[in-house]
């Protein structure tokens, strides 16, 4: 797991990089991003698999090895970035059921998750009441 300044700082840097975004996505995962950040006590972490995906995990448990919230944006096509934005499904409420419920889709529970594949207002602020939600529990 990053320390604080050292997640921004890699936060900052693959955001400067991204310069193409042919799908408008950026501006939804810089504010996804942000939500998961501000959460008082938030343990985050980023794994990145270059032209595979670039992953921010909200982590919880004694030794912070559950994953509760994951914002993967998928780098196969760097110009043409889309979101997946997936929940451990105990920890979350989908009302409006947008997401898709993936069985034992993180780390073998069962997941709810979310396909961005343009900068969506609603949807994003959907998803960032799902991030207080699953990092609140």
């Amino acid at each position: 797991m990053a320390d604080p300044e050292a997640l921004t700082r890699a936060m900052n840097e693959f955001f400067m990089e991204w310069t193409v975004d042919d799908n408008a996505v950026k501006p939804a995962c810089e504010a996804l991003y942000a939500r998961m950040a501000s959460i008082p006590g938030a343990k985050l972490a980023v794994l990145s698999r270059p032209g595979i995906s670039f992953s921010v995990r909200a982590l919880a448990g004694a030794d912070n090895a559950d994953i509760v919230a994951l914002l993967d944006i998928i780098d196969d096509e760097p110009e043409a970035r889309w979101l997946s934005v997936c929940f451990d499904a105990a920890r979350i409420t989908d009302k409006e059921n947008h997401g898709d419920v993936i069985p034992k889709g993180l780390q073998g529970k069962d997941a709810i998750c979310f396909d961005l594949y343009a900068d969506d207002p609603a949807m994003v602020a959907y998803l960032e009441e799902r991030i207080s939600e699953a990092l609140g529990s």
